[in-house]
């Protein structure tokens, strides 16, 4: 079916994971409330499983418990053993077990209630890795080694997107859903192709590029906005494994596509560790599409297919 204007557009919005997420579906009559309500309630089912801020979470009974075999739901289980995957397919540029460092670096709460300034600045924690971790899918558990904690927030929010996506089914001409930037797109908009904006890290207010999708995701991994100091010193959420500190990588942002958002959220992360120099192997490695990296300086670096999807 080629998508038309006279086709119609739902859309709806909620807060989830932090963050503002908006689910547009394209057909020709509009959606039921019931189905914009199903993908919040997968949000909600990934936040309460995910999130390391909250205290009930399963994830962070499995962090209280490393050392121990605790029981975990499906989802943790899928979500730590996709984890795992990545670290080990793009080693020392994607690793969960940077718990540690990040709240050495001052993380220690969720980003809005983290006061910008804080002090005395604390040793830098190791990343120990994910080797001894072990997945016990048929029984529902995990251990982790003595020491080691899990942070699964980048990739736990492009696994939500994705489930999100898919909960919507087939029907639909098109559907996007997006995450505050972490976007997947299944068919066409009422338009023709689902055209996605990048915004500026210098200016947000400022479009820097855009790129036209269909049956692709997109996310972008930053350093100039979760920021805060320690003892006057900046700090920003994207560790680098090889030193537990906070990346003084030249590249300040970096955006990816790929075929799944979880892959676009590693990959978007992992290009910023890797530099521009390494940007089109670390893309290569990770199986996705395009990638533009935003240096300190202004300038941009495109990878794979970047310029034949802008718009």
């Amino acid at each position: 079916m080629t998508p038309t204007m006279s086709l119609h557009t739902s859309v709806g919005s909620f807060r989830a994971m932090n963050t503002r997420v908006e689910v547009q579906v394209v057909d020709g009559a509009p959606a039921a409330p019931s189905e914009l309500t199903a993908v919040e309630a997968v949000f909600v089912m990934y936040e309460h499983n995910l999130s390391r801020f909250l205290m009930g979470s399963a994830l962070a009974q499995v962090n209280m418990g490393a050392g121990r075999w605790v029981a975990a739901p499906e989802l943790l289980v899928e979500a730590v053993a996709e984890a795992v995957a990545w670290n080990r397919r793009l080693p020392g540029l994607f690793d969960p077990t940077v718990l540690g460092a990040l709240v050495a670096a001052g993380y220690d709460q969720s980003f809005e209630r983290l006061p910008p300034d804080r002090g005395p600045a604390a040793p830098a924690a190791s990343v120990p890795g994910t080797a001894g971790i072990a997945i016990d899918g048929a029984g529902g558990r995990i251990r982790l080694p003595a020491g080691v904690r899990l942070d699964l927030g980048g990739i736990g929010k492009g696994l939500a997107v994705d489930t999100a996506l898919g909960m919507l089914g087939g029907r639909w001409v098109g559907a996007m859903v997006n995450a505050g930037g972490d976007i997947a797109v299944r068919g066409a908009s009422a338009d023709g192709p689902w055209c996605v904006a990048v915004a500026d890290p210098a200016d947000p207010s400022r479009d820097l590029a855009a790129v036209c999708l269909r049956d692709q995701a997109l996310a972008t991994s930053s350093r100039a906005g979760r920021r805060w100091r320690v003892a006057g010193r900046p700090q920003h959420h994207l560790i680098d494994p090889a030193t537990g500190r906070p990346s003084t990588s030249p590249i300040l942002q970096s955006t990816a596509v790929a075929p799944s958002c979880a892959a676009a959220d590693v990959l978007a992360k992992a290009i910023l560790l890797a530099g521009p120099e390494r940007g089109e192997d670390v893309l290569a490695a990770g199986g996705g599409t395009a990638a533009m990296a935003v240096l300190e300086d202004g300038r941009t670096v495109a990878f794979g297919d970047w310029e034949t999807l802008r718009a």
